[in-house]
């Protein structure tokens, strides 16, 4: 089996192994990797923080919680949305705003500043659906967050998901390692 036919096997896979999760089970977990977060102390106040809004529709963890951290702490606090032509692109999120339902399901905030000019991320807080032992995600296979994460090589890039085992597959070259993977389980250190 090639590395990308076994990519799309496990993606399906493990897509609805997660979809399946209780809503209680989804919260209970996504709040131990809060807490798992917030004891390791990965950000310092001020840091620029790139965090992605949960879809729950894909049964991904609660990001809101550290929306709330990252504001509280004086973080400039971005997202992203997918525009008209599926670009992915950064807006900073205004502190305690509420979202609403974007392009493609993706929570953007009702009130928010676009970012003109490429802000360069201290953290940068990625979805996905596994990992292997070299850091390397399975995600939702359209290649967003891997061109993204080009683009900030300097950047602590953070995985959190909610399958806690690291699952053996080849990376394709253009895909970015983490630098961690937070589960609700373990923190997984990469590069």
């Amino acid at each position: 089996m090639s590395s990308f036919s076994n990519k799309v096997f496990l993606r399906k896979k493990l897509l609805s192994e997660r979809k399946a999760y209780s809503p209680q089970r989804r919260v209970r977990e996504s709040l131990a990797m809060f807490r798992r977060f917030v004891q390791y102390g990965f950000w310092h106040s001020g840091d620029r923080v790139h965090l992605f809004s949960s879809i729950s529709t894909l049964g991904e963890p609660d990001t809101y919680p550290l929306f709330i951290l990252f504001w509280s702490l004086g973080c400039p606090t971005f997202s992203s949305y997918l525009d008209e032509k599926q670009n992915m692109i950064s807006i900073r999120c205004l502190a305690r705003t509420s979202f609403h339902i974007g392009n493609m399901g993706i929570p953007v905030p009702k009130h928010y500043l676009a970012v003109q000019d490429s802000v360069e991320f201290d953290l940068i807080l990625v979805p996905l659906l596994g990992f292997n032992a070299q850091g390397h995600r399975i995600g939702y296979g359209k290649g967003y967050y891997d061109k993204f994460l080009s683009q900030h090589s300097e950047s602590l890039r953070i995985g959190l998901c909610l399958h806690p085992h690291i699952i053996p597959f080849r990376a394709h070259h253009d895909d970015i390692p983490l630098h961690l993977v937070i589960t609700p389980q373990k923190t997984h250190h990469f590069i």
